[in-house]
């Protein structure tokens, strides 16, 4: 699928029209969109729930470097050699990765056998989609999972550059240089979260601090919005590390699943991981465009944006408190 995201590199670089970059956009989404599933699926087989959270603590944070390279690395090259050759330098180290990955990463030996070929019938997979849907507490995970990360990746890759620019005033390497201290700090807070909860052995109480931690810094910054940067910016910090709890809401709702439906569970959480960025950066352009409207300032916007994140990852986590915590032996070392 990789290989998918090299061509659509490729048609984004030479594309004269909206449509060519809608479509190259559009490939390298699907090219991606097994990365981190596929991932996540080999992590799961090799390694048992704590082990699976402490691995997948790696992955994300190494995902998430992607965050990083999107902002002063991704302006300088666009200063420097022009954002068509960029996109020609992303396709060829794609095609690198792609490589790499087959020629390194080998089938796990306690991955269930192959099934027989043959065409999958539709409703087959319906079904056992309706299987992870049925697993006990699995449903009340889903909102926290699909906002947390979410939350703070639509601040770092949607809102953050033109809230810093048309409320603070910052210009494009500034801008750049901003995003990437958030972005150090996203990883950060996602190498800590895993450490953090083997500590405390349990998933709920790690993850419902980092949720309200993050809904109160979000409320705080609506309040200050407008203020100076010497504060905005460091609650900004702050709340892309408390926010990295999203990793641990993922181990939660992998550990839930039975190692049967490890597949197919894995894509779905990723499937309502990465399906609630989309929602949330669609929405959030609502939010802020009404909070402009109604009281005329850009600050108004923004405010309401965060506030609305606010508000709704305390109502995402009062649905989580529901979620049992899974057993141990929820499924056999790998």
């Amino acid at each position: 699928m990789l290989w998918f995201a090299v061509l659509g590199s490729c048609v984004f670089a030479l594309a004269q029209s909206l449509e060519l970059l809608v479509a190259g956009r559009f490939l390298i989404g699907l090219g991606f969109a097994g990365g981190m599933v596929g991932s996540l699926v080999v992590l799961s087989r090799w390694h048992n729930p704590t082990d699976f959270t402490r691995a997948m603590t790696i992955l994300f944070a190494a995902a998430n470097l992607g965050s990083l390279l999107a902002t002063s690395p991704l302006a300088a090259a666009n200063a420097w050699i022009g954002w068509r050759s960029t996109f020609v330098l992303l396709a060829v180290a794609t095609a690198v990765v792609a490589a790499a990955f087959f020629m390194i990463i080998q089938i796990p030996a306690t991955a269930p056998t192959r099934p027989p070929r043959g065409r999958r019938l539709l409703g087959q997979s319906i079904r056992g989609i309706g299987e992870v849907f049925r697993v006990p507490g699995l449903m009340s995970v889903l909102p926290l999972i699909g906002l947390g990360y979410a939350s703070v990746i639509t601040i770092i890759g949607l809102w953050g550059s033109p809230f810093l620019h048309e409320v603070h005033g910052l210009d494009g390497i500034e801008r750049g240089n901003a995003l990437s201290v958030l972005a150090v700090a996203f990883i950060v807070g996602t190498l800590a979260y895993g450490p953090l909860q083997h500590r405390v052995g349990r998933f709920r109480p790690v993850v419902i601090a980092g949720a309200v931690g993050t809904a109160a810094l979000l409320i705080v910054l609506a309040a200050v919005a407008d203020a100076s940067l010497s504060l905005t910016l460091p609650l900004l910090v702050v709340t892309c590390v408390v926010g990295a709890y999203s990793v641990i809401m993922m181990g939660h709702g992998v550990a839930l699943i039975p190692s049967n439906l490890a597949g197919r569970g894995t894509t779905t959480l990723n499937g309502v991981l990465m399906g609630g960025t989309a929602i949330l950066q669609i929405i959030s352009g609502a939010v802020v465009e009404i909070g402009h409207r109604w009281f005329g300032t850009p600050a108004a916007g923004y405010a309401a944006f965060f506030v609305f994140l606010g508000v709704a990852t305390l109502v995402a986590a009062l649905i989580y408190l529901r979620t049992p915590e899974p057993r141990s032996a929820a499924r056999a070392p790998g």
